[in-house]
């Protein structure tokens, strides 16, 4: 008979906070805390919600994000996260340790209702609600179907490409060494010095540019994770590291 496994260590923490901003904004503040994103919760309508998921190992994070009420001021959303992680993984009170220290950093700053005797509220306003929940959607709808102009782009892409000729570089170095990708007026190249060595030549053009966009993945949106930057932007931070 096959083993079965233990049920993962299971955590869940609920609570509700105080915002000025827009459910839309709101959303997106929750993205940049949490590091993960969230979807619409078309299923919740006319009541507005997200949900997401992601993983801090051994911990996997599931994530509510609702938009509660209206008020004058402020708004009042909903934030729930579902925590679980594989018995042979972790200890359970090194587990609850882990999620509510990554609960309480990602709500830090946040006023929730508890704090509510220091917060003016007023009426509810259901229409002020419907209005924020018709704009959310509208600009869902438009971050959905944003298109880009591929000829920037493209023309972000050729100024690397004769920097490179020109005998510019890109490069990045650390104390085991270093990588540099250039041109040496017959080829591009990588080379890949210090505690490991390696070289590799692209003749294509499209070759580089792959290449280069790899390269400078993670550091071109570092600021804006988890969201991706318009690839325009991307090849106007790429052609910034030409040195």
């Amino acid at each position: 008979m096959a083993a079965v496994s233990a049920k993962p260590w299971a955590a869940r923490f609920e609570t509700s906070f105080f915002h000025p901003r827009s459910p839309f904004d709101v959303r997106v503040e929750i993205e940049k805390r949490t590091a993960m994103l969230v979807r619409l919760d078309r299923g919740a309508l006319p009541r507005l919600a997200y949900t997401g998921s992601g993983s801090i190992a051994p911990v996997q994070y599931d994530l509510g994000l609702s938009f509660q009420t209206a008020f004058h001021q402020y708004n009042v959303f909903g934030f729930l996260v579902e925590a679980s992680a594989a018995r042979e993984w972790t200890r359970k009170r090194d587990f609850l340790r882990v999620t509510e220290r990554a609960v309480g950093a990602w709500m830090n700053g946040l006023a929730t209702t508890q704090d509510a005797t220091t917060v003016a509220l007023g009426p509810e306003l259901p229409d002020r609600y419907d209005a924020l929940v018709k704009e959310a959607l509208e600009r869902e709808e438009l971050l959905a179907n944003i298109e880009e102009d591929p000829m920037p782009i493209a023309e972000l892409k050729r100024a690397v490409l004769e920097g490179l000729r020109a005998g510019r570089s890109f490069s990045t170095s650390h104390h085991e060494g270093g990588t540099v990708l250039f041109h040496d007026g017959t080829a591009f190249r990588e080379q890949t010095y210090g505690a490991e060595e390696s070289r590799r030549v692209f003749q294509a053009e499209d070759e580089m540019l792959r290449r280069v966009r790899e390269f400078f993945d993670w550091e071109s949106r570092r600021e804006t994770y988890p969201h991706q930057p318009r690839e325009v932007e991307v090849w106007r931070f790429i052609r910034r590291q030409l040195r």
